[in-house]
This record gives structure tokens, sequence and C-alpha cells, in this order.
């Protein structure tokens, strides 16, 4: 008994796999392009006829480029945030483990009033907490919290085993974003860590966008945006700790870590809207 010999797949089915698998479709669409441009110059001459037909090739290629290359689906969305400087809503906590005193805090503010270089306006305090302005822009909550350890009778000597920096609701433009981060936020961090003896250290920071989430847009493309009730997608980035992570919501964005560095490398690549290599 004779069994028929498998045909192999015809030439152009080879060639259509060979590419959809390690090529990038950018790639393809660029290759069509320039075929289709040659193609028309070719037989239409290069009148402006011609160049109108090229270009709406391209703008028909264009979103199902963007729509399968997620990088630059991320690089045009950056684009268009910073072009329209797009607003978003940041809160910050920062917890700090360790022991602490009320007379620490009460120091840690007598030397931010006395620092010129910066402007301090205190709108609410007592002896465990405070309610201040820096730099005429960040509302900001410094506490101490969790019962006193009740080694000393007096009051203003009693130990707390957690310091909290809260910063609430701060509206604020993409562009001035990462400036914000790194001459208003991370300075009073250091502040803090310096004045205060801190023996453990955890920042998050939340980020509501006003609308969807650009990640959210990349992952949910073929899909009626406004039927989707939960999204969550979560990552890590290189080189830093395994519990820090980046978590991506429908309309947030969370930023988890437990480094000064490793939460800056987080924040910057979550506004950057870069994928995890």
């Amino acid at each position: 008994m004779e069994f028929p010999l498998r045909r192999s797949p015809p030439l152009k089915r080879k060639i259509i796999s060979i590419l959809r698998n390690f090529m990038p479709f950018w790639i393809i669409a660029l290759i069509v392009l320039t075929v289709g441009c040659a193609l028309l110059v070719n037989f239409f001459g290069a009148a402006a006829s011609t160049w109108i037909n090229i270009l709406l090739l391209a703008a028909a290629l264009g979103p199902e480029v963007l729509r399968r290359t997620p990088r630059l689906y991320l690089a045009w969305t950056r684009f268009k945030y910073y072009l329209l400087n797009r607003e978003s809503i940041w809160s910050l906590n920062c917890e700090f483990g360790g022991v602490f005193k009320e007379r620490d805090l009460e120091s840690f503010l007598t030397s931010l009033i006395a620092d010129k270089s910066v402007t301090i306006a205190i709108l609410n305090r007592s002896p465990d907490e405070v309610m201040i302005t820096f730099d005429h822009r960040v509302h900001a909550r410094l506490s101490l919290s969790n019962s006193p350890s009740g080694h000393d009778a007096d009051f203003q000597a009693r130990d707390y085993s957690s310091l909290s920096l809260a910063i609430l609701d701060h509206q604020i433009s993409y562009r001035k974003s990462i400036e914000t981060m790194d001459r208003v936020i991370l300075p009073l961090i250091e502040r803090l860590e310096h004045a205060f003896n801190c023996l453990s250290r955890k920042y998050a920071l939340r980020i509501h966008f006003d609308g969807t989430n650009p990640f959210f847009g990349l992952y949910a493309q073929q899909v009626n945006i406004d039927r989707v009730r939960e999204f969550t997608f979560i990552f890590t980035l290189p080189r830093v700790r395994n519990d820090d992570y980046v978590r991506i919501e429908k309309n947030e964005m969370i930023i988890v870590a437990r480094s000064q560095s490793d939460f800056r490398a987080s924040t910057l690549a979550g506004l950057a809207f870069h994928l995890p290599r």
C-alpha cells in the first residue's frame, strides 16, 4: 500500500509565514508602502495625483502599524500627551519604619522653615501630624502613627513605629510631571530620610489619568472600552527588586518601590509609557 506524499506548502505561504514570525509588522508595512510607491510612480509618473495616492496608502497603513507595534503605539501616545500637555492627578504615600518621636517631627519642621531655598507654609499642626504646602504647589501631610511604645511617660518623648508622607490629589500637567518629581517630591523625601532614622521604606504613587490609561488603550484596542469594568496589568523593571512593580488599571497607574532609585526609575518608565524589555 502506497501512501501519498505530503505536499509542501506553496512558496508564497512559506514566505508569509516567515514574515509573520520573524519580521515586525512595521517593517512589512514599510516594504508594502515602498513597493506601492514604486509601482504608482512607475505606472502613473510623479504627478500630484500619484503623491496623493501614496499619502492615502500611508494613511491607510498607519493605524494598523500603530495597533500592531506596541512600542510605536506608546511612543505616539507619549507624543500626544506631551503635545496636548494632558493633566493627571497624583497621590503619593511614603511609609517609613523605625523609631520616631514627636520632637523629631518638630525638629524637621523647624529645619524646613529655616531653609530659605524652599517655601513652606504650615496649614495645620498637631504633635503627631502636620499639613504643609511645599514650594507653593504641593500639599503634603506628615504623620506619626501606630500606638506609642510607652517607654517614656513624657508625651513628647513617646515612640512611634511609622512615619508617613502623603501627597493627595495633586493635579499636574504631563510636561511638569518629571520636573515635579525631580525638583519637588524626591528632594522632600531625601530631606525626610536624612532627618529621620528610617529602617524601612515603601513608596507608592497613584497616577489617575483624565481618560483611559494609555497602557489600557494598547491592550484593549479590540473591545469597547466603555464595557470594560476592570483591567489590571502588572510589570516589573529589570534590575529592581522583585516586590517593586508598576500596576496598570483602566484609568490609573500605581507605582510601588522600596528605594528612591527604583521608585524614580519605575515612575519615569510609567510616565514615558515604556514597556519592560
